[in-house]
């Protein structure tokens, strides 16, 4: 969503990062933004417009609704910290009040707003947590406990707002430079630098923002400090034979899945090189858990775990979906990326070729999609992302038998999309051009010699072209925005293929098919 003619509301907005915020939509082009604080500021600035809120009131809450029915941004910025027991602070006192504002408050605004923003055009939730949200600080348990509710909270009116198309955002920062952690003697980041993320998440429809180094840090941490390690070898053959051992490995399942449970759990086949490595690693850094595939697992030591998947099998795929969920509990992306080139002119294709070809790129999907979504619809989310290619739009000659799975796979996705879009499901398409990674190819069953010259200047420049391409990396960034904001059907990745794209669709038949025939020969 852009940020741009939007009417926001900032809640804790007369100071600290509320006050940056409010820069931050202005330089950002908001058309009219409301400054609420339980004291309302005074400005002379047209755009500018303070309401009385004290969002732990609900009569505040009630009179802020009434007059700001033009919202399509809620930012959730009010709160409170204050370093709190858990066993020795009064009960009533401040423990409370920080549920009462931190979770309380904020439920009260979403619960206010979200009929408002659905009746203005789908609009955006931000919620302002906290790094204190996934663990206790030493200094601020309650504090730690409240945003750690606050964060269900989010993911919980995400799940219910998604069918209005709501986005809802949940921020995470640490120590931000501000009076409420004056005290504390520790880096800081600037109010605007977090403000900054936010307008930024905001523009991408993130549905999460890591507001600064440490929070990143933090996040990355969690995932290595609780994947199961190769020190579990401790518990040897002797120990697990014994009660105590299996009890131990029981034990270690339990918590293997409930650190998975609060991370979101990825499924990328084809993850042994190019495109499905650096998506799976990317994902695995933004604080995924991740399950990579290949019909052959990589010996080396990767950053998330490897099943044996081989697309063509439904027995294969089973097993691998069900090795996930034992180990995981859930799973809430699949990135079908597994894939591979039939080359050769159709005539020189036997009908085993297309088969095979088929069978892979285009019957491997469905049997993956079959497999995820019966979980997924049970979770009420989930995200599927399909690694389609320009040519599932634009068919290169020699290409033909390629160009049919992509073809058929933009027809599949497009039709599953609304097929699970009432169950939270997603469906998108990553669109990429040339992508300087190996090419997995096989050439034709029964090569004629009349094609010879034709498809041996067409596959080098399929070579050649590849190696000019786009990193993977480039590819994999994509995906990642496609499983974190709001998702689109397509997204085609790289200049040159959205130039083509558009030429297809402004240039006569016959003057396409000429450029066609200039971008695809040697």
């Amino acid at each position: 969503m852009d940020s741009n003619d939007s009417v926001v509301l900032v809640t804790g907005g007369n100071r600290g990062l509320g006050k940056a915020l409010v820069q931050a939509f202005l330089d950002a082009g908001a058309r009219k933004i409301y400054v609420g604080s339980r004291t309302p500021i005074e400005t002379s600035d047209p755009h500018l417009q303070p309401i009385k809120l004290d969002i732990t009131n609900a009569q505040d809450v009630a009179a802020a609704a009434h007059t700001c029915q033009d919202v399509t941004i809620l930012m959730n910025n009010a709160g409170v910290a204050a370093p709190a027991s858990l066993l020795t602070a009064p009960l009533a006192d401040e423990a409370r009040q920080l549920m009462e504002t931190n979770y309380f408050g904020t439920l009260a605004m979403v619960r206010a707003f979200a009929p408002i923003l659905g009746k203005n055009g789908k609009g955006t939730i931000v919620n302002m947590l906290s790094v204190a949200s996934w663990f206790a600080t030493p200094i601020g348990r309650s504090y730690s406990a409240s945003k750690s509710a606050a964060l269900s909270l989010t993911q919980g009116i995400r799940i219910e707002l998604r069918s209005q198309g709501t986005l809802v955002i949940a921020v995470h920062a640490g120590y931000i430079d501000t009076d409420m952690v004056a005290t504390i003697n520790a880096p800081k980041t600037s109010p605007e630098e977090v403000a900054a993320h936010i307008i930024e998440g905001i523009r991408n429809n993130q549905e999460e923002v890591l507001a600064d180094q440490s929070t990143r840090r933090s996040k990355r941490s969690l995932l290595a400090t609780h994947r199961c390690s190769t020190s579990d070898s401790r518990l040897n053959g002797t120990m697990l034979s014994s009660k105590k051992g299996s009890a131990l490995l029981k034990e270690k399942s339990r918590e293997r899945k409930s650190i998975m449970a609060s991370q979101p759990v990825a499924l990328v086949t084809g993850a042994s090189s190019g495109i499905g490595q650096a998506t799976a690693e990317l994902l695995t850094a933004h604080g995924f858990t991740v399950f990579g595939t290949s019909r052959t697992p990589a010996q080396d030591k990767r950053s998330y775990t490897w099943l044996p998947l081989d697309v063509r099998s439904d027995d294969s795929v089973q097993a691998a979906v069900q090795s996930l969920l034992a180990q995981a509990g859930r799973i809430d992306l699949l990135v079908n990326n597994a894939g591979y080139v039939q080359f050769g002119a159709i005539e020189e294709s036997s009908v085993a070729d297309a088969q095979a070809q088929l069978d892979t790129n285009l019957l491997g999907v469905i049997r993956m999609v079959k497999a995820v979504l019966p979980v997924m619809r049970k979770l009420g989310n989930g995200r599927i992302i399909n690694i389609s290619s320009i040519v599932g739009h634009v068919a290169p000659p020699y290409g033909g038998l390629y160009a049919t799975s992509k073809f058929a796979l933009e027809g599949l996705s497009e039709a599953l999309r609304e097929e699970v879009r009432p169950f939270g499901v997603s469906v998108s398409l990553v669109e990429p051009s040339y992508v300087n990674t190996p090419i997995v190819s096989q050439p034709p069953t029964n090569p004629i010699a009349a094609y010879t010259n034709a498809r041996q200047a067409a596959q080098q420049s399929l070579i050649t072209n590849g190696k000019k391409g786009m990193e993977p990396g480039a590819v994999a960034r994509v995906i990642l925005r496609a499983a974190t904001t709001r998702p689109r059907l397509r997204y085609p990745v790289g200049q040159d293929g959205k130039i083509v794209l558009l030429l297809k669709r402004l240039l006569p038949e016959s003057a396409f098919e000429a450029l066609k025939r200039r971008l695809f020969s040697a």
